[in-house]
């Protein structure tokens, strides 16, 4: 690693053993505080040594000697030093599945946490954080059955954290209505939907979960965002979970009809439409026609204020076959409440 952080050096024609390396990291990390940018690199040249592919399994006395650090340094009051270990280990470090990686995904969870919550937008690895979170979020319940270490620092106590996936769907409930990074935010909206959509799929074997109608409505919320990109990815999660529509239909009749009416309100509320809207601005549209194909006709002539909901989309696709220029009426849908 470069001391200006700034030029990554050629590599080297003999690359040394990392059982010769490591250990200098390891030994490093024992230093005073006067030496914290150089704790820093060790923990850095650590999460690259033992992410990188390696031709042989890595020895366990490494794995544990690098368990017990990552564990210290993910509980660390030092901000900093999580930053460096979820910024150089993210979702790599579970996708490896070393042999006991299950012990640290209390302390992620924590760590993410963390990065997300703190408000300095610049130096904090707010990407890898959601992106962490939402692979999490894709792991078997029976992992968070296995003894985790409980994200304390300086202290090494094992024990199984049944709840630990609701605290993640919770962080990324949260992440998806309140993140400022696009990126980020668009990483906990796309977690959100494939958790909505797994759970629709399984919705025959087990209770329906509690957090769907929450988790739909952070999706109607994204679609007026200032940021077109978030807007888009919210836009296109709801076009896939048309494939659930018939579930949806059954056990919250109410959510597929209010998806429709705001698909109409967001379209209603972007015109005139710009040269930048048009991508939006299409996603919008394929979305709309699914949703209104997937409804039984029943539920598009059913009355709310006066207007039934296929009089409002006809509507709001007429505005827009006409260039999408209002003529002084009001928006369709009337004023924007997604709350389901």
């Amino acid at each position: 690693v470069p001391g200006d952080n700034q030029a990554t050096p050629p590599l080297p024609e003999l690359v040394p053993p990392i059982t010769l390396v490591a250990p200098w990291c390891f030994q490093a990390l024992n230093l005073s505080d006067a030496f914290h940018r150089g704790k820093l690199f060790a923990y850095r040249l650590l999460c690259n040594i033992v992410l990188s592919s390696h031709d042989v399994p890595l020895p366990p006395g490494l794995l544990t000697q690098f368990y017990r650090v990552v564990h210290m340094a993910l509980t660390s009051s030092d901000q900093s030093t999580v930053n460096t270990v979820v910024r150089y280990c993210g979702p790599r470090f579970f996708s490896l599945q070393f042999s006991g990686f299950s012990l640290l995904l209390l302390d992620f969870i924590h760590a993410a946490n963390t990065v997300v919550c703190c408000p300095e937008l610049r130096t904090t690895p707010r990407t890898e954080a959601m992106s962490i979170l939402g692979t999490l979020l894709s792991f078997p319940s029976m992992f968070f059955q296995l003894p985790l270490l409980q994200p304390t620092a300086k202290e090494f106590v094992a024990r199984p954290a049944p709840d630990a996936k609701e605290h993640v769907v919770k962080i990324l409930l949260r992440s998806g209505k309140t993140e400022s990074s696009g990126v980020a935010r668009c990483i906990a909206l796309s977690s959100l939907g494939i958790f909505i959509y797994q759970q629709l799929s399984q919705v025959n074997s087990m209770p329906v979960h509690p957090k769907i109608k929450e988790a739909i409505n952070t999706l109607l919320l994204a679609l007026r965002f200032n940021h077109k990109t978030v807007a888009q990815v919210a836009s296109d999660i709801l076009l896939l979970l048309a494939d659930h529509s018939q579930v949806l239909l059954k056990h919250f009749p109410e959510i597929p009809p209010r998806i429709v009416e705001v698909l109409a309100s967001t379209l209603s509320h972007m015109m005139p439409v710009g040269d930048s809207d048009k991508r939006l601005l299409t996603s919008l549209v394929f979305c709309l026609g699914e949703w209104t194909m997937r409804l039984p006709p029943h539920t598009l002539l059913a009355c709310k204020n006066n207007i039934c909901l296929l009089h409002s989309i006809f509507k709001v696709l007429t505005e827009l076959s006409e260039g999408g220029k209002t003529k002084g009426g009001t928006l369709v849908g009337g004023s924007f409440h997604p709350d389901l």
